[in-house]
């Protein structure tokens, strides 16, 4: 049985766990949630955030069973309750980006008729129209990595858009005008940035090399 003060104690670990969520450190705030959920034993909310974690790092069989722990803690909630309904609205969407079709077919039915369970009715339908449509599985490649990648930001080379032939052939009043769609983490927006600043530092010292010395 949990000790008087595990309940404060699960708060706070959970409210340590939150931060760390928001910050996307992700195994630490499941390291926090566990803590949280050790405290408070008949405590839906931990597990239900560690659901939320997995769910983030796409490790869905890893968040249904989380799920499955939190919903049972749930019992006396009724179906129709808002929290209840946030786990079964995770669950649901682990079940569609699982292909798991028959799982979510009956996960949805016990979803709540708002915007948020009309959006996962209408894309189970649109997934079992899909599969029921589309060739058989074996006419595709096998698949050659089954773990799921988690970036948090672009991990390709920053590149620079900047060219300094280019700008050789242009005079020193011309404009030049860069278009960055979609920049995300805008690393290739920094790496021209650094470069067009580098560039210019470098003129600026060659020119004043080749500037004469005047006499005194």
């Amino acid at each position: 049985m949990a000790s008087t003060g595990a309940v404060p104690e699960s708060a706070a670990a959970r409210e340590r766990g939150n931060d760390l969520y928001r910050k996307g450190k992700f195994a630490e705030a499941e390291k926090a949630y566990q803590e949280a959920a050790a405290l408070a034993p008949e405590d839906p909310a931990p597990w239900s955030n560690i659901s939320a974690i997995k769910f983030e790092q796409g490790d869905y069989a890893s968040a249904l069973k989380n799920l499955e722990k939190a919903l049972s803690l749930s019992s006396s909630e009724p179906d129709d309750g808002p929290k209840k309904q946030k786990l079964l609205t995770r669950m649901a969407k682990c079940h569609l980006h699982s292909l798991s079709l028959e799982d979510a077919e009956q996960a949805v039915k016990s979803l709540a008729d708002d915007a948020s369970g009309k959006e996962l009715r209408e894309a189970l339908d649109g997934l079992q129209k899909t599969w029921f449509t589309s060739p058989d599985e074996g006419a595709f490649r096998k698949q050659v990595q089954d773990k799921p990648e988690y970036y948090p930001m672009g991990h390709d080379q920053a590149d620079t858009l900047y060219d300094p032939k280019a700008q050789g052939n242009l005079g020193s009043n011309s404009a030049i005008s860069f278009l960055f769609c979609g920049s995300g983490d805008a690393r290739h927006l920094f790496a021209t940035l650094s470069t067009m600043g580098f560039a210019e530092l470098m003129a600026r010292r060659q020119k004043k090399q080749n500037c004469p010395s005047r006499p005194a």
